[in-house]
């Protein structure tokens, strides 16, 4: 993939996620710790792609601790950056959070409940983009079980 297909499809993902709205504070991260609280200062201060690089690399494997409705509304600048910076735990963290071995299990289901059709199209369609990936075939037992439960097929 060159960069302007990744910019071309990166553009595509933040259209699918368009209608998500921003979260309210308390909602980026509802636990308080100095861990939770750390993130939730980081992402509070911008709208999803705008969220700085910097931040970024820092917020790499912070996905677990957002919120549901924060998962939703900055997934798209994590989709971006791991595009962007295949080597960063954003981008194993991605993959990971939107490949998990119980999907219908409470804490999934929570999270996972909260994407719309179309967004979970463009989940499918990203899981897809990193399948074609020079070294996907790594992680092909976890992009094939994501591909499954996104794509309705299980879960």
């Amino acid at each position: 993939m060159t960069s302007t297909e990744d910019a071309q499809f990166s553009e595509r993902l933040y259209a699918a996620f368009a209608a998500a709205a921003r979260p309210a504070l308390h909602e980026i991260t509802p636990h308080r710790c100095w861990a939770c609280d750390a993130v939730r200062a980081r992402l509070a201060r911008h709208q999803s792609r705008e969220v700085p690089i910097a931040d970024m690399e820092w917020l790499g494997d912070s996905l677990p601790l957002l919120g549901p409705k924060a998962l939703r509304y900055y997934l798209p600048r994590y989709f971006e950056f791991s595009l962007t910076h295949r080597h960063s735990t954003a981008c194993e963290s991605v993959l990971y959070h939107l490949t998990a071995e119980q999907p219908a299990s409470d804490y999934w289901a929570a999270r996972y409940g909260v994407f719309s059709p179309g967004e979970r199209d463009a989940i499918v369609e990203y899981l897809r983009y990193r399948a074609a990936w020079p070294d996907a075939e790594i992680e092909q037992e976890r992009l094939e079980r994501g591909l499954r439960f996104w794509s309705g097929q299980q879960g």
